[in-house]
């Protein structure tokens, strides 16, 4: 889903969510300087007003949001909303629980401040891959290979969501999509 910019070439549209200025503003400027599109918020009710007049390839969330909900609360909201806009997590409190329940919210990376330029980039780049191709633009021979080696994940991890969804790179939640569109049920 990237987005064109004025002269025709393909940029990348990141939302970044922090509410902490000077870390919207540098990460602003660097990941403009990769060649990314970049707009900011600083809290949830500024990236929603965002989202209805830009379509996004990505957003960088931290966890950490004041006045208004938090990172985890509007990555499960835009799980539900934009279920196909990959969610990138980052936070300077990071724990094992917070980690899991954010992957199970439709997170697919999540990273610990400070981060880096590089480590950031990766990961910006690898949430976008992840996503699902539009459901319009279906190639029968590649659909039956996905829909195959979906199922084989789901059968080696007995059904397990989440184990098979790590086997494959995917969140839970592109899995739960791509199960739907290939007709996959236990």
């Amino acid at each position: 889903m990237a987005s064109t910019s004025e002269i025709g070439s393909p940029k990348p549209r990141v939302l970044i969510v922090d509410n902490e200025e000077l870390a919207r503003n540098t990460f602003s400027k660097n990941l403009r300087n990769l060649g990314y599109e970049v707009k900011t918020a600083p809290g949830a009710a500024k990236a929603r007003h965002l989202l209805k007049s830009t379509v996004f390839d990505v957003a960088l969330l931290d966890v950490v949001l004041t006045g208004g909900p938090n990172g985890l609360y509007l990555a499960a909201w835009l799980d539900k909303v934009y279920p196909d806009l990959p969610i990138v997590l980052m936070s300077d409190k990071a724990r094992k629980v917070m980690i899991a329940e954010a992957m199970t919210l439709g997170v697919i990376e999540f990273l610990e401040k400070p981060v880096g330029l590089r480590e950031l980039d990766l990961a910006l780049k690898r949430a976008i891959a992840r996503t699902a191709p539009p459901m319009n633009k279906v190639d029968p021979n590649t659909d039956e290979s996905e829909r195959q080696i979906i199922k084989g994940a789901l059968d080696r991890n007995h059904w397990k969501l989440q184990q098979s969804a790590e086997e494959l790179g995917y969140s839970v939640s592109t899995l739960k999509r791509r199960m739907k569109r290939y007709g996959l049920r236990k």
